[in-house]
């Protein structure tokens, strides 16, 4: 689960969404984005993974054998040079000097 927002009170609504959703998180992780913008993240079910990248992020998983992970991934490379599968329940999160992109 993740939420992208400028919102000082953001972390305080992500964490409302999940008391209303009755589940378990992981630990919440925050990571700042271009532009004022903020990432906070969880993870709730198998499928919640999350890449960090030089340059942006993949929340889901990368490929199909990628473990399910309730922490951070950490790659060196960057976001441009992955090929997610289009059957992935994935999304990736650009952030670079042109500003971030949710793909």
């Amino acid at each position: 689960m993740f939420l992208i927002s400028k919102n000082k009170n953001a972390l305080r609504a992500f964490k409302f969404f999940l008391n209303e959703l009755n589940v378990h998180e992981n630990g919440i992780y925050e990571y700042f984005l271009n532009n004022g913008y903020k990432l906070i993240w969880t993870s709730i079910k198998p499928s919640d993974n999350l890449t960090l990248y030089r340059n942006g992020f993949v929340i889901g998983k990368n490929d199909f054998l990628q473990p399910y992970n309730v922490k951070p991934y950490e790659e060196k490379n960057k976001i441009t040079d992955i090929d997610l599968h289009p059957l992935l329940n994935s999304c990736y999160i650009r952030n670079d000097k042109d500003g971030i992109g949710v793909h």
